[in-house]
């Protein structure tokens, strides 16, 4: 960018101030080290929305042909996710007046009705995943496409009990509706940009929604005939009357009044790029120098003619008719013509360099994308106290990125469900629709999912015991940390199991020590 175009683009007070601090360095305009630099921007919708289609498909693109890639979102998904992020019911028992009793009455018939809605695929619109799946999924989704939307549309089905429905919604199909010009907005009384409309203040006001998938090549069979001329539904983002949501929008917010989300790896993709094609071409010259084949020359011509009058004939020693090509084959010897000589390859592949150029990339951009180098590639041949000090870096990413999941989809499909239970008076709730406060004490919950990686469970185990003695962690959250379980069921099956103990004549001591005061 030139001096006089840079100055253009500078406010006028700005430009007016003497040239001092920050002008000699990072916003030099005169160093040689930024020229070429294109360093302006605009605002959240103007960097990220314009460019998503791009960076969306190369994102997908990597995923399904880097191997580091589809590594990072599978170790992503597993240690965020695993097998689920299930609820604990947590209600304000203070504020309800509940006994213990009570309490763990309420518990138990929240998880009662909740394993009837969320581990079956009846919840899902498309009837193929249950809840934990989608949970999976939505994840995924939101790492690979940057967001992705979660509408939740009630109706009934035969001899399912919920109406609620979850709809997971690809990223593409949220867009500004065909024909719609962002720019005129003011006149059109709509703020309409990547498929998100926000009101006068900048709140989200609704989702504009493609029927279908607008990257697919054949009609879709759900459109009626009549919604071929204009296939975009606006779903609001809250119900009028409720004020509840009714599309859930998973994504990072990395810039303020930031509408759409962007790919894990957008600040990678080159470099990965770059990567995965080194990494292959290595690999193709490697296979060529294994293919180890001997060329024999002759400076006979009378040695050769008959190979070479065949050669109008049929193929002779993978020499095709008319075709001066040699092909190379596994361990051959091939005839060349009188006077060519092949000089020898070097065997020189894989490079000598091949791994550690390969390890000191992945240590660069890993960390940009949450997870340590050690994690990336699942090998742990340092100490164990660095391998430790890489688990705990990831775990700390780990636990960002699920409590972002549980904000987002996880805690609000939680409370809608509860919503049509207590409204069908399966869960007794007494003043849950009275205030907002009432409601939020009924529909607290803590999440779980898997525990986080260890390498000596021994020493883990051993460090939660003394954190526990100190009073610095509870066995509730030891146990959700740990291994992803429920303290209390881990007691109430533990006491089921001694009372089985006793009555077939076992010394409870025998299987487990339990510290009845901590129980």
């Amino acid at each position: 960018m030139s001096e006089s175009k840079a100055k253009k683009n500078t406010p006028r007070n700005i430009r007016n101030l003497s040239a001092s601090g920050y002008s000699n360095s990072a916003a030099s305009l005169t160093k040689p080290v930024f020229k070429g630099w294109s360093w302006t921007g605009g605002s959240p919708d103007d960097d990220i929305i314009a460019n998503l289609p791009v960076i969306r498909q190369r994102s997908r693109q990597l995923t399904m042909e880097a191997p580091v890639i589809a590594g990072l979102y599978k170790t992503l998904t597993t240690n965020c996710v695993g097998d689920g992020l299930r609820p604990e019911p947590a209600p304000d028992v203070e504020f309800l007046g509940m006994s213990p009793e009570d309490a763990s009455k309420f518990k138990s018939s929240v998880l009662r009705f909740w394993e009837l809605f969320a581990e079956t695929p009846n919840c899902d619109v498309f009837r193929r995943d249950n809840f934990y799946e989608l949970t999976r999924l939505v994840s995924r989704a939101q790492d690979e496409s940057g967001d992705v939307f979660v509408t939740l549309p009630m109706f009934e089905r035969k001899n399912i009990p919920f109406a609620l429905k979850l709809q997971v919604i690809e990223a593409d199909c949220v867009a500004d509706p065909e024909g719609w010009d962002p720019l005129k907005y003011q006149m059109e009384g709509a703020d309409i940009f990547g498929g998100v409309e926000l009101s006068e203040r900048g709140h989200v006001l609704a989702y504009w929604f493609y029927i279908g998938h607008p990257l697919s090549h054949k009609p879709t069979s759900v459109l009626k005939p009549d919604w071929y001329r204009n296939p975009w539904v606006r779903i609001p983002a809250y119900g009028e009357e409720t004020g509840r949501p009714n599309v859930l929008h998973m994504m990072e917010s990395l810039r303020p009044g930031q509408r759409r989300g962007i790919p894990l790896i957008t600040p990678t993709i080159e470099m990965a790029l770059t990567l995965d094609r080194y990494m292959k071409a290595e690999a193709i010259a490697a296979q060529i120098q294994a293919m180890f084949t001997v060329i024999v020359t002759s400076d006979i011509p009378e040695a050769m003619a008959a190979d070479m009058s065949a050669m109008f004939d049929g193929e002779v020693n993978g020499v095709q008719p008319g075709n001066d090509d040699i092909f190379m084959g596994n361990g051959t010897i091939m005839y060349a013509r009188p006077g060519e000589k092949v000089e020898p390859i070097d065997p020189s592949r894989p490079h000598s360099v091949f791994g550690e150029f390969i390890g000191n990339v992945l240590q660069m951009w890993g960390p940009s994308v949450g997870i340590p180098y050690e994690m990336l590639i699942q090998k742990f041949d340092a100490s164990y106290s660095a391998s430790r000090a890489a688990i705990n870096m990831a775990a700390s990413n780990f636990k960002v990125k699920r409590a972002g999941l549980v904000h987002d989809f996880c805690q609000p499909v939680y409370e809608a469900f509860m919503d049509e239970a207590v409204a069908r008076g399966w869960i007794p709730a007494k003043g849950y629709y009275n205030s907002p406060v009432a409601r939020r004490a009924y529909t607290r919950a803590s999440w779980s999912g898997p525990g986080m990686p260890q390498i000596d469970p021994v020493k883990e185990v051993a460090a939660y015991k003394v954190a526990i003695d100190l009073g610095l962690i509870s066995r509730s959250k030891a146990a959700r940390e740990y291994n992803g379980t429920d303290y209390y069921q881990n007691v109430q099956e533990l006491a089921r199991e001694l009372e089985e103990a006793k009555r077939a004549g076992l010394s409870p001591t025998e299987l487990i020590t339990v510290d009845r005061g901590g129980v």
